[in-house]
C-alpha cells in the first residue's frame, strides 16, 4: 500500500487555522480543556492567553461571574487562576473520596474567648474574633486578620483590630464576601443596653494588612434576619400589623455611608400573630441583584434592586 501524504488526510498544522477559528472552538471546551490546549503549542498558548477567552468563559460559568462581578474587570491571569480553582474543586467532589494534598497546623494563641474563625474568599487570609476585657475593658471585642505560614517562603502576616464594640459571634451570612470592587468585607452585629440592634461593616485589606470598621448604623425595629452580599446590607422585620417590611442599603464607594437607602414593604402572608421565624436570603442573580425572601409558610417573594 502506498503512503498518503498527511495533509490529503485533512490534518492540519494548529497554525493553519487563524484565531477566529480557535476563538469559536474554545467557547466549547472546558476551562481544564483550554489549559490543556494552550500548553500542546506556542500558538495555541497566545490563543489561550486571551482576556477575551477567559472572559467568555467567566460568563458561563454558573456562579463566578454572578458572586464575584468585580472579576469582569480583572486580568486574563486573574479569571483564569479563578476558574481553574473552581474547576479543581468541581473534580474533587466528584470524586468518590476526597485526598488532601498536604496538611499544615498553625497555633491560635491569643488571650480572651473565642468567637469566630473564617476564611477570606480565596482560602489565603483568615478572620478571627475573640473578647478580652483583660487588653482594654472598654474595648473589648478584637479582631485579627492574619495569613498563617504554609510552609518556607510562605511568611506569616496578621494585624489587630480593637472595637469599643462587644459583636456577638459569626454567623453564615456574615461573610466575608467580595464587594463589587473586590475588597473584601463582613458585616458584625450585636444587641446594645437601649435594646437596639447594631450592624458594623467591616472593611478587610489583606494588602496592607489593615482592619478598619468605617461605617456602624443602628436600628430600633426588632429583626427578624439580615443578608449581605456584594455592595448591599438589607434587614427585615414585621410589624404589630403584621407587614414585612425590607430595608435595602447600598454601599457608597468608602464603605463609609450609603449610596441607597430605601425601605420597602413585601407583599406576604401574614402569618401566626407575626412571630413566624423568616428566613432572607440575598444572591446577585446575573447584573441585577435580587433579593429572595422564604417565609416558613414556603411563601417566596422576590424584589429587583434596581
Amino acid at each position: 500500500m502506498s503512503g498518503v501524504p498527511a495533509s490529503q488526510h485533512g490534518v492540519y498544522s494548529s497554525s493553519k487555522f487563524v484565531a477566529d477559528v480557535w476563538l469559536v472552538i474554545m467557547r466549547y471546551l472546558s476551562v481544564l480543556d483550554i489549559i490543556r490546549l494552550g500548553s500542546t503549542c506556542q500558538t495555541l498558548h497566545e490563543f489561550a492567553s486571551l482576556r477575551h477567552v477567559w472572559r467568555d468563559v467567566l460568563f458561563q460559568h454558573r456562579f463566578l461571574d454572578q458572586c464575584y462581578p468585580h472579576l469582569r474587570s480583572c486580568t486574563a491571569e486573574e479569571i483564569r487562576h479563578q476558574l481553574k480553582t473552581a474547576a479543581r474543586l468541581d473534580h474533587i467532589w466528584t470524586q468518590p473520596s476526597i485526598v488532601p494534598k498536604r496538611l499544615y497546623t498553625f497555633p491560635l494563641d491569643f488571650p480572651g474567648v473565642f468567637q469566630g474563625l473564617k476564611f477570606l474568599p480565596g482560602g489565603t487570609w483568615l478572620v478571627l474574633l475573640f473578647h478580652c476585657r483583660n487588653l482594654n475593658p472598654s474595648r473589648h471585642s478584637n479582631l485579627c486578620l492574619m495569613q498563617p505560614s504554609t510552609g518556607p517562603g510562605f511568611p506569616a502576616a496578621s494585624t489587630t483590630f480593637q472595637s469599643e464594640m462587644c459583636w456577638l459571634p459569626f454567623l453564615d451570612q456574615d461573610g466575608p464576601y467580595k464587594s463589587s470592587r473586590g475588597d473584601d468585607l463582613m458585616l458584625l452585629r450585636t444587641k446594645c443596653n437601649d435594646g437596639s440592634n447594631a450592624f458594623g461593616v467591616v472593611h478587610l485589606n489583606t494588602k496592607i494588612p489593615s482592619i478598619t470598621i468605617p461605617l456602624i448604623f443602628r436600628t430600633n425595629v426588632f429583626v427578624r434576619n439580615y443578608a449581605a452580599a456584594g455592595d448591599y446590607v438589607v434587614y427585615g422585620w414585621i410589624t404589630s400589623e403584621r407587614r414585612h417590611f425590607l430595608r435595602i442599603m447600598q454601599l457608597n464607594e468608602n464603605y463609609n455611608g450609603f449610596r441607597r437607602d430605601m425601605t420597602v414593604e413585601i407583599d406576604c402572608p401574614k402569618g401566626h400573630g407575626g412571630k413566624l421565624r423568616i428566613r432572607y436570603d440575598l444572591r446577585l442573580s446575573g447584573r441585577v441583584p435580587c433579593i429572595l425572601l422564604v417565609s416558613t409558610r414556603l411563601m417566596t417573594a422576590s424584589a429587583r434592586l434596581l
